[in-house]
């Protein structure tokens, strides 16, 4: 009997020892949170666009998954101001914005934790004062935009580039392309 129970306190005590040692080897891993519709994107981000080489915090985007858009009330557009502007009058042109707002149409994928959104084609249009004289610039956004929305860490990514411009409905002939990056966002 004194075997039996001593027998029962070893077992015992050897499987106390195994799963105290055992461990999961993603511990400290952050676990990937799938997303289970493409609905999960909307709402509200806050982060930072980058155009070009000028650099804006606090861009708020709006992505409304019912209607499949994506709304920037103070689009930055300094950059394409610069691009189409002579460089003399370019300060005049430049204090003369008031904000712009870029609105677009998205087609939502599912991947796993990702919603991959691809960004329509769309332009955005604005008016800036010279001289005492008002004139429309019209950018292009071209349709290799993507998005996508990382539902682990709900954080948007965004790129997408303005490819051409007009100016007072005159193609910019020597326009480059801008590169616009939307990134380190947080979902309010």
């Amino acid at each position: 009997m004194k075997n039996l129970i001593r027998f029962a306190f070893v077992a015992l005590m050897l499987s106390s020892i195994v799963v105290s040692f055992s461990s999961c080897s993603s511990d400290d891993d952050t676990s990937v949170i799938n997303a289970k519709s493409v609905d999960i994107v909307h709402g509200t981000y806050t982060g930072t666009m980058t155009a070009g080489d000028s650099i804006v915090d606090g861009v708020v985007v709006s992505v409304d998954s019912l209607t499949k858009s994506i709304d920037i009330e103070k689009f930055p557009v300094a950059t394409i101001v610069k691009a189409v502007v002579a460089e003399d009058v370019q300060k005049e042109a430049l204090k003369s914005l008031t904000d712009v707002t870029f609105k677009t149409t998205y087609t939502p994928s599912l991947s796993s934790n990702l919603v991959n959104m691809e960004i329509a084609t769309t332009t955005v249009s604005f008016d800036i004062k010279v001289k005492e004289e008002t004139h429309k610039i019209v950018a292009t956004i071209e349709d290799k935009g993507k998005g996508v929305y990382n539902s682990t860490n709900m954080q948007l990514d965004m790129t997408f580039n303005v490819s051409g411009a007009t100016l007072d409905e005159t193609a910019v002939s020597d326009f480059k392309t801008i590169k616009y990056t939307f990134s380190k966002s947080t979902k309010k």
